[in-house]
């Protein structure tokens, strides 16, 4: 039977996968066009290991204890911290993915990890056990919300690299990597 801690390990993990990412991300235009690729496989490992959190977090049967769950919202703060600013390098070399021709594979990239990015934190929200947690965790969805939002603004007129994307789905599905 899942618990909050089992939830707790899956934030972890998405932490862990949102660092790498926006790691990555901080090369800004060093990076080159298979940096780009990579950077679209990082997204969509991410965006499975959110998909996979948000199931789990459904799966959690109530009562869900009051401090184990403020323990998930702290860690979703700090996921919000590192996610905004992934959004913001995402954004800010948007110019540079144009030049790379794959502003098209991070817009689609961009549209998959929002929506199970929005499911998770939506998810975290509706278990919230109390009225401040649920308040907490409104707000860092509203946060990364309006980063997705900047970013997703920013390339919606993006086009570049989409029939690269089946590979990185393929290759990011079969990977375990942490």
């Amino acid at each position: 039977m899942l618990t909050v801690k089992d939830l707790q390990k899956d934030i972890e993990k998405i932490i862990r996968r949102a660092q790498r990412l926006d790691k990555a991300l901080s090369r800004g235009e060093k990076i080159g066009y298979l940096d780009g690729i990579k950077i679209s496989r990082k997204s969509s490992m991410l965006t499975g290991t959110l998909k996979k959190a948000a199931k789990r977090a459904k799966d959690v049967p109530d009562p869900i204890d009051a401090n184990e769950a403020k323990v998930v919202v702290d860690k979703a703060k700090e996921l919000q911290i590192i996610s905004v600013s992934g959004l913001e390098k995402i954004t800010n070399t948007k110019d540079h993915f144009d030049k790379l021709k794959i502003a098209g594979l991070v817009k689609l990239s961009l549209n998959k990890l929002g929506a199970a990015q929005n499911d998770f934190s939506s998810t975290l929200v509706q278990r919230a056990p109390t009225p401040e947690l649920k308040k907490d965790g409104e707000d860092v969805k509203a946060a990364i919300d309006v980063a997705f939002k900047r970013a997703m603004d920013a390339y919606s007129n993006a086009k570049g690299g989409e029939d690269k994307e089946d590979v990185n789905r393929e290759n990011a599905e079969d990977s375990e990597e942490d």
